[in-house]
């Protein structure tokens, strides 16, 4: 076999060094001294630790003694040899068996027993001269120690030497061997764990050779092996370390949970129990670093802390779900992860702007709330549209569309997008307003708005309406108060009007009384305001006399009849006509109720030189003029009667003055015949004309500057040429009928009489005047005197109130005054009545 080597279960013999001499058999006497010189044979056999490592380089040599130190020790506790033997050390049997034993002499005391210690791969001598010291001996890793296996240790129990004896030695390993796998069924398919590196620690530096080792002084604790650099695979297969035994016992007795199995920092045990570290990188779509898994050894994984020499420990670290990152453990060290964005969303999602140039900031909530990088990038798809800062600030450049892009920058990549339209603004409505009443709800459309989709901001002058809700199409509005309330709809820099007339809703009736005839009716003519507020229906409330002949004809119009059965008397009827669903907005009326009449015909037939046409007063219905006849009850009275036009013509000049009675027939509403009698009275007509003379100024006062005009006014009497009423007077020498004489008459003026044959009537007008002083100007208005002449309203003579509009004169006589008035522009010529006669009778 080759040189200083020997496997597990196979058998070491190591030879005491200097014996040459050729040692006695068992059959030989024994010399009978004290001392003695025997020479016999050591083997030694490795125990425990069967099953073989998983495959791994530089893995150490469990199986392998490199060198040896011996020690032959007697009952009092001395070390009466100890030899240092290396694997080239000895050169076996002379016949080369695998069995071979080598001869050992040794000075020792007969009928004593002896015990053997043997220390395995030691690398140097190690001394000690009793076994005491063999008890507390030490072995320490030195720096450079070069041992080509692990360390190993045995001794034999105390036992009779003689020659040629074979001394069987059971050796064990002074180390644990430590093996970590790892199981990754369990794993989230979507959890990368990479680990970096494994190591031990808290390993002893030392280790009680021949007794029992532990750390009681974290001094002698050190950092045990490392492995980095390893794979997925190995990592399955398992992963072998080795350390010094460190027997601490059973630390947690009751602990019954794996993941408790650790101490806190602080704590003394978490630097003197030995415990294996795995350094991993980790990344999920959740969280992304570093992680530390911690693992203390022991007997069992919950209570008891031994790292028993020459025996094997398997830790298999099962990663499940997520691998252990939420674990809140020692164990577990994950202070170094950092979570990850799971999500990224952008509000809003759509903003349209409706102009260039417009800004919005973009708000950005990033899931979990603890996740280590928060920060986005920001991105525009099409920068001539619209531009973003790394802020999110967004301005609009140009028309079109595109996409604001916010994304994580942790690395996974996660982003929203917030979608920009931008438009030139545009807005208009059909039409400039509408009318509206209090109350009223109406939808408004846009004829144009830019960009399609978008609601205008609606601006109200007033509170005189009240918008209740709006769309991108348009807008509803309710009318509260009268008045004019001005929409102003704005898209952008876009801006458009919208005129509300806001009226108070009303129904009014034009007239608040009228009279309907026998056989006939009376229609009401009633306006609603604004008028299409009439499409909200109208009604009529009338009392239970009249209720079924009061009803609607057409034309805004309420008919009231009154026919031969109708049977209530002359009287004072009222009706309510309102609009419905409204009852605050109402009218009334009153309808009399009387037989059909016709009121007197008053005509002044020479007026001009052809007729006299005087309106009839018909008390009927208007429909029965088309049928109605007339006829007066004197002779001679020849008159026209034109009931289309509702007109009574006669000639002129007329000498027929006085009254008249006249008979009208007329067809009622019912279809029975109406006679109505009436008075027909014919005037003659005279003028009170009044003309001025020049009119004289005079300084009254030069400081202060005050002027004085004066206007006279003289007053004539005209009449109509071949009038029969003036037999004397400026119209002398007229032809009267023959035997008609004309007595004098008499006419009231400013409250004095006066007869046709006193003289003229003159009135003094004076008017003074200020320099610079406001003074009226007629017609209306005033004006500042500035020392010249004044307007010349006030050279001019007005009206003279004829207090008796018309005078009775015996014999069933009228006559009817009539005012004329003449300025100044006579004056320069005098007072010429024929002319002034050819312009009150102008010809024609």
């Amino acid at each position: 076999m080759k040189k200083g080597i020997w496997t597990a279960f196979a058998l070491l013999c190591l030879l005491f060094a200097g014996c040459a001499e050729e040692v006695p058999s068992a059959s030989e006497e024994v010399l009978d001294t004290d001392d003695m010189q025997v020479g016999f044979f050591v083997k030694c056999s490795l125990v425990g630790m069967s099953l073989k490592s998983p495959v791994q380089d530089g893995s150490a040599g469990e199986d392998i003694v490199g060198d040896i130190n011996l020690y032959l020790v007697n009952e009092m506790g001395d070390v009466v040899e100890s030899v240092y033997l290396s694997g080239n050390d000895g050169d076996g049997s002379e016949d080369g068996n695998d069995d071979d034993r080598f001869r050992i002499s040794a000075n020792i005391q007969k009928w004593k027993r002896y015990s053997v210690y043997a220390l395995a791969n030691a690398g140097r001598q190690m001394p000690a001269a009793s076994l005491e010291e063999l008890e507390n001996m030490e072995y320490a890793v030195v720096r450079g120690d070069s041992g080509s296996g692990v360390l190993m240790a045995g001794k034999t129990e105390p036992q009779l030497l003689y020659n040629g004896t074979v001394v069987w030695i059971k050796i064990e390993r002074c180390i644990s061997r430590i093996i970590l796998k790892a199981d990754y069924k369990g794993l989230n398919d979507d959890v990368e764990i990479d680990v970096k590196s494994i190591s031990l620690k808290n390993v002893p530096n030392r280790v009680k050779v021949f007794g029992s080792s532990r750390i009681e002084d974290p001094e002698f604790s050190i950092e045990g092996e490392k492995v980095v650099e390893i794979s997925r695979e190995s990592l399955q297969q398992g992963v072998v370390f080795y350390q010094y035994e460190n027997l601490q016992g059973t630390l947690q007795p009751e602990n019954g949970d794996c993941t408790k199995k650790v101490w806190p920092q602080e704590s003394l045990y978490s630097k003197i129990c030995s415990y294996v570290e795995m350094e991993a990188s980790y990344s999920s779509p959740r969280k992304r670093g570093d992680i530390l898994y911690r693992f203390y050894l022991g007997s069992d994984m919950t209570s008891n802390y031994d790292v028993v020499r020459n025996t094997s420990q398997t830790v298999t670290v099962s990663f499940n779900g997520d691998g252990g990152v939420d674990e809140n453990t020692w164990r577990v060290d994950r202070s170094d992860i950092s979570n990850l964005v799971t999500d990224v969303a952008v509000t809003p999602s759509v903003h349209r702007f409706i102009e260039y140039g417009a800004a919005l900031h973009l708000d950005v909530g990033v899931s979990p709330e603890d996740a280590a990088e928060k920060r986005v990038s920001f991105r525009s798809t099409d920068a001539s549209v619209a531009t973003v800062d790394d802020y999110g600030n967004v301005v609009s450049v140009g028309e079109g569309e595109c996409m604001i892009i916010a994304e994580s920058c942790d690395g996974t990549g996660l982003s929203d997008t917030c979608r920009i339209v931008v438009a030139n603004p545009a807005i208009a409505f059909a039409d400039k307003g509408r009318v509206m009443y209090d109350g009223e709800i109406v939808r408004v459309l846009y004829d144009v708005i830019k960009p399609a989709g978008i609601d205008a901001e609606l601006l109200l002058s007033n509170d005189n309406a009240q918008i209740i809700s709006s769309d991108p199409e348009g807008f509803t509005v309710m009318a509260t108060t009268p008045g004019v309330c001005v929409v102003t709809a704005r898209v952008g820099s876009a801006t458009a009007r919208y005129e509300l007339d806001i009226r108070k809703l009303s129904i009014e009736l034009k007239e608040k009384s009228g009279t309907a005839y026998n056989h006939f009716y009376y229609d009401f003519e009633y306006v609603v305001t604004p008028e299409h507020a009439a499409g909200l229906g109208v009604s009529i409330a009338a009392g239970p006399e009249i209720s079924r002949h009061v009803q609607f004809c057409g034309g805004n119009r309420i008919l009231v009849s009154v026919d031969g059965s109708h049977g209530y008397p002359d009287g004072v009827y009222n009706f309510t006509v309102g609009i419905d669903g409204r009852g605050d907005v109402s009218d009334n009326a009153e309808i009399v109720v009387r037989e059909s009449s016709l009121a007197d015909v008053k005509m002044v037939p020479n007026l001009n030189s052809r007729s006299s046409v005087a309106n009839l007063d018909f008390s009927t219905s208007p429909r029965a003029f088309a049928s109605m006849d007339a006829k007066c009850s004197a002779a001679g009275v020849d008159f026209v009667l034109e009931s289309d036009r509702q007109t009574v013509t006669v000639p002129s000049p007329c000498r027929l003055n006085g009254r008249y009675d006249v008979e009208f027939t007329a067809v009622g509403d019912d279809g029975q015949q109406v006679t109505i009698d009436a008075g027909l009275e014919i005037y003659e007509a005279v003028y009170v004309v009044a003309v001025s003379k020049p009119v004289s100024m005079e300084n009254i006062s030069f400081n202060p500057d005050v002027v004085e005009y004066i206007n006279e006014v003289e007053l004539k009497v005209l009449s109509y040429p071949g009038s029969f009423l003036f037999g004397e007077g400026e119209l002398a020498g007229n032809a009267l009928p023959p035997g008609v004489t004309l007595p004098d008459f008499e006419y009231i003026l400013d409250g004095k009489t006066y007869s046709d044959m006193v003289p003229d009537v003159s009135y003094t007008y004076r008017f003074t005047f200020r320099h610079g002083e406001e003074y009226l100007e007629f017609p209306s208005g005033t004006y500042v005197y500035d020392g010249k002449d004044v307007p010349d309203e006030y050279m001019d003579f007005y009206s003279i109130d004829i207090l008796q509009p018309w005078a009775v004169l015996s014999g069933n006589r009228y006559i009817y005054f009539n005012n004329r008035t003449f300025g100044g522009g006579f004056c320069d010529r005098g007072t010429d009545w024929t002319e002034i006669l050819d312009i009150v009778y102008w010809k024609k």
